[in-house]
């Protein structure tokens, strides 16, 4: 799992985080991404496929999403058929404006 290696700041909008699961996921019924953030809070973010790569989801934020700064934890979150299945955790930090 990796995000691209650029700054990310509270209130940001429209970031595109494409999560590769290391499988093929195209028959996967429920994508989504785990997120932890700097105060604890978990939540989930449902996700898609992304068209590009048979193993990978894509998901991209929304307001509201990057709403503190901290480092935030993210997980995938997949189903597939009888399996439900977790991914490796990604750290990275959302900085305040003007960091």
């Amino acid at each position: 799992m990796a995000l691209p290696e650029e700054r990310h700041y509270v209130g940001e909008v429209g970031t595109e985080m494409i999560i590769d699961c290391g499988r093929d996921i195209s028959t996967a019924a429920d994508m989504r991404l785990l997120v932890k953030k700097p105060d604890d809070t978990v939540v989930e973010w449902i996700a898609g496929q992304y068209l590009s790569n048979k193993n990978a989801i894509r998901y991209v934020t929304e307001a509201g999403d990057f709403d503190q700064s901290g480092e935030y934890e993210m997980q995938s979150k997949i189903a597939i058929g009888g399996f439900i299945g977790l991914g490796k955790t990604v750290k990275f930090i959302v900085y305040d404006r003007f960091a």
